[in-house]
């Protein structure tokens, strides 16, 4: 679906342009019921931002930040879903839970986070072996990654939708019952990506092709061309291209102890250690 994205060259010029027109901003408005998912994205800031269940650290999220500041965003974030449940069935969710880490040459492997019975509930509530949340875990890993990628103001930039994709899904159908929301809320995401920012989107490696076709063909397409139709200028999505050490987490520049301590103590350890604050002995 080449014709759903935006080139990155643009991007950032057409949101910019497009938060001039006071009549086409109060259209969007209205058409998202006054909701925003966060008051991070208003209108005056050129933003951009990647959705994942749980922002993390992976290579992804590292060329999302690389592209999106190449690319001229004032703002660059990450939208969660932590009110989603875990199901074994998706691989991007197992991933978060047992995340594949790079370290030195032939020193790949994944880190156990979630143990397999703690792997029930809404993602934002699994904890982890090391007594905190994932989001948590990935929280305190985005500050060390981030922060070796001289990006530590990004780190703590992510914000959740879980209520305003609850809520937009009610005004666009939903009934409550069905546990696939996205077909209802879809539409609002799409409108939010006219005039307040921009979508990178990425075909995930971590998750099954064929499923990932049919909601780009049946959910995001339809969505974009419903409110291209509606509101008369067509959403802003970027296409994030994938590659094969999409998921992992670059973790070379560690030492051998901050290695053993990320593993056997935790990412909040590590960053600890990182900041003078733990002393290994």
């Amino acid at each position: 679906m080449k014709e759903m994205y935006t080139p990155r060259a643009r991007a950032a010029e057409i949101i910019g342009e497009r938060q001039q027109d006071s009549t086409l901003t109060t259209r969007v408005q209205e058409y998202l019921g006054g909701e925003l998912p966060t008051a991070k994205l208003a209108i005056g800031r050129v933003s951009t931002y990647l959705a994942r269940y749980v922002p993390d650290a992976s290579q992804q999220s590292l060329e999302f930040a690389d592209q999106a500041a190449t690319d001229g965003f004032e703002q660059i974030l990450w939208a969660s879903y932590l009110g989603d449940q875990f199901k074994t069935a998706n691989s991007e969710k197992t991933a978060l839970t047992k995340a594949p880490m790079n370290f030195a040459k032939g020193q790949y492997q994944y880190a156990n986070i979630v143990p397999p019975e703690r792997r029930e509930g809404k993602l934002g509530e699994l904890q982890t072996k090391f007594g905190y949340s994932l989001p948590e875990y990935y929280q305190y890993l985005r500050r060390v990654v981030l922060g070796e990628n001289g990006q530590a103001d990004l780190a703590d930039s992510a914000f959740d939708m879980t209520d305003w994709y609850c809520a937009q899904a009610k005004r666009f159908g939903w009934d409550g019952q069905s546990a696939n929301l996205a077909p209802y809320y879809y539409r609002a995401i799409m409108a939010l990506l006219t005039v307040y920012a921009a979508l990178y989107d990425v075909d995930n490696s971590g998750t099954d092709k064929a499923r990932n076709i049919d909601f780009t063909n049946n959910v995001m397409y339809r969505s974009a061309v419903e409110v291209e139709r509606t509101l008369g200028v067509k959403p802003v999505v970027v296409a994030l291209e994938t590659r094969p050490d999409w998921d992992d987490t670059d973790l070379r520049f560690l030492t051998t102890q901050e290695k053993d301590i990320l593993l056997n103590q935790g990412s909040q350890a590590l960053y600890d250690y990182r900041c003078g604050i733990l002393e290994v002995r």
